[in-house]
Parts: structure tokens; sequence; C-alpha cells
């Protein structure tokens, strides 16, 4: 044991990661957008597994519960038998099971994706594929020159996109009320997921020079485009100071009711709000703060201490009005997060030099560099998406942009927080000999009551965490004498 800990730990780190991967303050004047009340129809069977979780919380109770679990099941018999077995079960006063075993296995079982070609699971909690989440595994996968398999998430992508004319959030039939992409054209209160399907093409390219490849995603990347600059999705706004108009793509979640994967915890959530128009706003909010891969943030929230209290994310993007006089600053978030510093990844952005240096003093003096890391947000909430943890998308965005500058500071600015994030991960997997969604960015190698929070336990695996190290690594290398532990 102590020859591993001395003498292997950094090649059994890359070859885990190796194996993981494997198995504005501009005001606008006006704008023009349509409010839609419409929304996905649910499904007899999507019902009848709400009802499972319910039932399933009612009888197991809520200690380490997962609502998720329950919707995941995929049923052996038709919907209609499944029902009547259901039905036939004992149960006490109240609905709960009286014998308080997990339903008939002869009638369901664990499974339930969409029928895709091939793609990588990315742990035991996210056994169906993510939309943001695999541009960073392709990251991972041409780092270590996997290229079919790379090609073959993106061919992935490209089926949902064939079916349903975007991307879904998640590779799940209940995710087809929402989306996963927002377009950045003010990016200092917008949403920060750009089209990451056209950014994955164009890595796979570059790696592999397959122009067969690209060409026959082209179509794909066009459908996706014009969908999300079509109906409810398009924002034109009004730059009063620059007397030109902009177009905008928000989120907005065609659902106001509770999550499937979480409905149990949305019920609960809106238990205080009487007014039905109102419970299906909160709803339709929170699928739409989903849909953005912060769920949840105070970047969202007016009151972090009210869950329920309306998210500053429908004002700027499920919720836009149109309006004729500026913004009021007080509507605005102005709370500092990392993902103010997210559109440095955007080529626009980075070419530009002084913009570029105008980022880096603001990045350096805005408390989010840490020691192990830049937190999400300065608040701390217990949302996931808050500080103390990191993210390893928003970590590599940053560094990107940053190191693609050509600015000698800047480059060496991000090659710091770089080698702090990977000693944080390197430290963390010596502990655990697994690598984490997310750490505490407070102190090197922690992951555990820092790096917590969310709807669920936090997760360990991990695709996009995999990834983000070996870009990194990539970049920038690692000298023999530069300590790999944390310091």
């Amino acid at each position: 044991m102590a020859y591993y800990h001395e003498k292997k730990p950094v090649f059994v780190f890359l070859f885990s990661l190796f194996l993981s991967i494997m198995d504005v303050t501009n005001a606008f004047s006006s704008c023009n957008t349509r409010e839609i009340g419409a929304v996905v129809p649910t499904t007899p069977l999507l019902k009848f597994l709400v009802r499972d979780q319910e039932t399933a919380l009612n009888t197991f109770g809520g200690k380490n519960f997962d609502p998720k679990l329950y919707v995941d099941f995929s049923l052996k018999l038709n919907l209609s038998k499944t029902e009547s077995a259901f039905d036939e079960l004992p149960r006490s006063a109240g609905g709960v099971l009286a014998s308080g075993e997990e339903p008939d296995s002869e009638v369901m079982g664990v499974g339930g994706s969409l029928s895709l070609e091939e793609f990588e699971q990315e742990s035991p909690w996210f056994r169906e594929v993510y939309y943001w989440d695999s541009y960073w595994v392709i990251r991972g996968l041409l780092a270590s020159k996997i290229y079919d398999t790379a090609k073959a998430i993106v061919n992935n992508l490209i089926l949902l996109i064939d079916k349903y004319g975007y991307v879904l959030n998640g590779a799940r039939a209940y995710y087809i009320n929402r989306r996963c992409f927002i377009f950045i054209a003010c990016w200092s209160f917008f949403c920060i997921e750009p089209p990451l399907l056209s950014a994955m093409v164009s890595e796979v390219y570059k790696r592999t020079l397959d122009m067969e490849f690209a060409k026959s995603s082209l179509p794909a990347l066009l459908k996706e485009y014009q969908f999300w600059n079509s109906d409810i999705h398009k924002v034109i706004v009004h730059d009063v100071q620059a007397s030109c108009d902009h177009t905008l793509n928000r989120y907005y979640a065609m659902w106001n009711k509770p999550r499937p994967e979480s409905s149990t915890l949305d019920k609960h959530s809106a238990s205080n709000i009487s007014n039905d128009l109102e419970r299906q706003k909160f709803f339709r909010e929170i699928a739409s703060t989903a849909e953005s891969g912060w769920d949840f943030s105070t970047r969202w929230m007016r009151n972090h201490s009210d869950f329920t209290d309306n998210f500053y994310y429908v004002n700027f993007t499920s919720g836009l009005k149109c309006v004729h006089t500026q913004v009021e600053v007080s509507k605005q978030n102005q709370n500092v997060c990392a993902s103010n510093f997210a559109p440095l990844w955007i080529e626009s952005f980075y070419s530009d030099a002084s913009l570029v240096e105008k980022v880096m003093r603001s990045l350096g003096s805005s408390g989010l560099v840490c020691h192990a890391g830049i937190a999400t947000s300065l608040t701390r909430s217990g949302e996931q998406w808050d500080f103390p943890n990191g993210w390893a998308p928003l970590q590599h965005m940053i560094v990107e942009g940053l190191a693609k500058s050509g600015l000698k500071e800047a480059r060496s600015m991000a090659q710091e927080i770089a080698i702090s994030w990977i000693r944080t991960n390197y430290g963390a997997y010596k502990k655990k000999g697994v690598m984490h969604e997310k750490y505490d960015v407070k102190k090197c190698g922690e992951y555990g009551g820092g790096g917590g929070g969310g709807e669920y336990t936090p997760q360990t695996g991990f695709g996009w965490s995999n990834g983000a190290i070996l870009a990194f690594l990539e970049e920038f290398g690692w000298s023999r004498d530069l300590p790999v532990d944390c310091q």
C-alpha cells in the first residue's frame, strides 16, 4: 500500500481518467417576444411512473430517496397489465405499500433510456447521455485518441435532432419538454451554454480531418439553429447605447407541472403556493432553470432563502417581457458568478486583447478565484451551483478562453488556475480512487461537505471532470519538477 501511494498514484490517476471516459450591463428599450403557455402533454406511462414515485416516497420515506429512479423504470409488461399489478399490491391506510417492498421485479425493471446508438455512461446516477456534459466527455476521448467513440456520441445527439428537432437536456423521453442550449449575445447576464453540438463537431474534425463526418453533421446543426431561432425561443432586444438590435435565444421549458424526475420534490417546494396559475408558473421556471444545466443556483433567485420566490431567470430568459423603458437595475442579479466570465471561451471575445485584459482584472478582483479553482458564485446557499463548489465546465471554458487569447499574462493566469484544478482533482482521487462531478474550491482535494448540494447524492465518475483534466494536461503539460500533491 505504501508503494502504491508513493510510486504509482499519478499513473493510476491518469489511467483511471482513460477508463472512466470509456466505461450586461447594457439597458434595452424594447423587445419582441411571445409568451406562449403551451406545454408538451404528459403521457399515461409518465403519469403512472410519477404515481409509482409518490408511492415509493410514502412507503420508504425521504431519507436517501432518489425520485429519479422511479421514473427511469422500464416496463416488462404492457402499461395496462403493469397498472393492474401495481394496484393489486397490498397497501395500508394512506396508500403505503404494506410490505414495504419495491414493486415486483417481474413487472418493472430499471432502464427506460431512449433507444440510441452507443454512448458513454458517466456515473451510476447519470444513466443517460446529457447534452452539455458530452462536450467534455468528447474532449477527453479525443485527448485519448478514441476517435470513433467521440464520433458516436455526436451521432447520438444528431439522432435526437432528427427525431425531436433539437437536442434534449438528457436522453429520456420525459426531457422532451426541455432543451439545453443558449446562444450568447449579451454576455453580462444571459445564459452561458453555447451551441455545444457544433463545438463537438468542430473538435472531432480538427483531430480527425474527417470531412465526410463534418458534412454529414451540417444538416442537423442547421436544424437545431433554426429551432432556436423560432417561436418562443427567439427574443429581439434593442440596445439603446449601441443603437442596434440583438437576437437572443432563451430557455423556456414547455412544461407547467412538476418535473417527472423530481416530481415529489417539486410538489413539496410548491406546497405553499395556493394559486394554480402561480404554481404552474413556478413549475415552468424550475424546469427552465434545470434546462440551463444550473439546477440550482442563486444566479437565478431573487431570494435564496425562499425557493419559491420568483427567479431572476424569468426576467431575462424564460419570461422576458416586451417593455418600452430601460430594464431596471433592481431587476438584474448584481451578484458575481463564474458565468460572467465563461463567454471568454468564444473567439469573438478572446480575440479582443483589450477585452481580455479587462476580463482578467475583473476575474482577479472578483473573489471567485480560490485556492483550488474558480468558485461558481460567492453565495453560500446550499445549492450545488453556488459557493464553495467548482465545476469542470466553468474552469475549462474560462481557462481555455484565457489561454487562446495569445496574451502572455492571460496564459499565465490560465495555467495557474489549471494547475490548482488538476491538484484538487488529484488530491480527491488519492483519497477515494474516483473522480467527482464537482469540488470544494476552498481547500485542495476536498469534495465532500463543500462539493455537495443538489437534488441527488454527489456523483463520481465523472465525464466532464475527466475530460477537462485531460484537456488541461494536453494544453499545459506537467513539468517533472512541479509537485502534483496539494500545496
